[in-house]
């Protein structure tokens, strides 16, 4: 009869081990760059002695958290020692590989859908720490785009959410809100596009009503996208500029017009 207990005799006995040879080469060889090594490589050992369990029975899915972790420990060690910004960045890297682990535990097992709600988290916090420590984006910008990553992030995760688990439709309404509101700010920031903020922050929401209208058929979907462009439109004319205002409002009454018409056209047709 196989047995199927874990290894923990293995694991702990190991990690001592290594614990024991990281602590003697520190003492022997005194140089900058050792200690750091020391650990990081400890800690990638004791990754991979915790991933032991999983490898042996996909079953054990748990000993993928404590693996991540001490893996996303290694890896900020290591960066550490680069120069430039990499030492600043370790926050976000260690919450990255904690994000990517808890997706990995989704991945491998997809009845821990669970799993997507703590890796979207921390994804969005490493990114918001990666965002206002890249060179490549302007000081100016910064902001908005963590507000931006942060929005679009728990949008995403709502959004991931339905497609795994289609039942719950309601998590269309959060994730596409939320998407909408992460592209006001951007279109805040733009010349040309923020007069019309008012416009595109309801007209998107009318689309996700609409998009859920689609996805379910429910009738009172459609009547919230209608009420939420008619809205959208309202709050344009009387906060946009006049002449964006006059364009918006003679659309209308063309439209209206042309509306009138048909019907009356329809009515002398049926006489």
């Amino acid at each position: 009869m196989q047995r199927n207990h874990l290894p923990w005799n293995l694991i702990i006995g190991g990690l001592l081990v290594v614990a024991g040879l990281m602590f003697l080469l520190q003492n022997l060889v005194h140089v900058r760059f050792v200690t750091p090594l020391v650990w990081s490589t400890f800690f990638l050992a004791a990754a991979l002695l915790f991933l032991t369990p999983w490898l042996r029975n996909r079953q054990h899915w748990w000993a993928l958290i404590p693996a991540g972790g001490c893996a996303s420990i290694a890896a900020v060690i290591l960066l550490d020692l680069l120069p430039g910004i990499a030492g600043d960045i370790g926050g976000a890297i260690f919450l990255l590989g904690l994000a990517l682990t808890f997706f990995a535990v989704y991945l491998f097992q997809r009845k821990n859908w669970w799993a997507l709600i703590p890796s979207g988290l921390l994804a969005l916090l490493g990114g918001i720490i990666l965002i206002s420590h890249l060179p490549l984006i302007p000081e100016e910008w910064r902001d908005t785009l963590q507000g931006v990553f942060f929005l679009g992030g728990l949008g995403c995760a709502f959004l991931i959410f339905y497609g795994t688990r289609r039942e719950h439709w309601w998590a269309i309404l959060p994730g596409g809100i939320l998407t909408v509101l992460a592209v006001v700010p951007i279109a805040q920031r733009i010349s040309w596009l923020n007069p019309w903020t008012p416009f595109i922050l309801f007209a998107g929401i009318a689309l996700v009503f609409l998009a859920l209208h689609l996805s379910t058929h429910m009738r009172w979907s459609l009547w919230a996208a209608l009420a939420s462009g008619c809205f959208g439109v309202l709050v344009q004319l009387a906060a946009g500029p006049a002449r964006i205002s006059a364009m918006i409002f003679a659309v209308i009454l063309i439209a209206l017009g042309g509306l009138l018409l048909l019907r009356r056209r329809n009515g002398h047709q049926r006489v």
